[in-house]
């Protein structure tokens, strides 16, 4: 996937922020950055090739909603970062999200999503307790899946804490 969104010395750098309102192409980033709440309008397709660097999450990223005609009006949003976090707020992203790592000869370093972004050894049943709605391809070295919906007492008891859906329009648009 890399290869096929390859970053060159053109390539628009984007910073920290909402993606609502960018427009459709390949951008890179100079650091690490952080994705606010966005909505990816019908049509548009972003593509965020970060490098080595990592990608953090902290509002819900959702893509506009139809009716659509045709494969094009289908927004999409792929990340491709050295590592991924999402913040405990989120409860849903709508985007590809791809973390491979960084591969020095035989070793690769990172390559991790983290599904929520406070140290493990702090979870507990009301920290990173809300639900998370992934939807599209997730490819990782590593996935941590560190919510804890749905193991509070209550209505919720059992419900997944992480949702991954691999849905049809990110089939058709690839």
């Amino acid at each position: 996937i890399a290869e096929r969104f390859r970053v060159g010395s053109g390539t628009p750098v984007i910073g920290s922020g909402s993606l609502s309102g960018r427009a459709s192409g390949v951008y890179t980033a100079n650091g690490n950055i952080t994705i606010s709440a966005s909505t990816i309008a019908a049509g548009r397709s972003v593509i965020i090739n970060a490098g080595s660097n990592t990608v953090t999450i902290s509002g819900d990223i959702n893509y506009a909603t139809g009716p659509f005609t045709s494969a094009s009006q289908l927004p999409q949003l792929l990340i491709l970062a050295n590592n991924i976090t999402i913040n405990a707020a989120v409860r849903n992203v709508d985007a590809w999200l791809i973390a491979p790592g960084v591969q020095s000869g035989t070793t690769v370093t990172g390559g991790v999503i983290r599904t929520c972004d406070v140290a493990p050894a702090s979870i507990n049943s009301s920290r990173c307790n809300l639900p998370l709605t992934v939807n599209g391809p997730v490819v990782a070295n590593s996935l941590l899946m560190l919510r804890t919906g749905g193991s509070e007492p209550g209505n919720r008891r059992g419900d997944p804490a992480e949702v991954f859906n691999f849905r049809p329009d990110a089939y058709i648009w690839a």
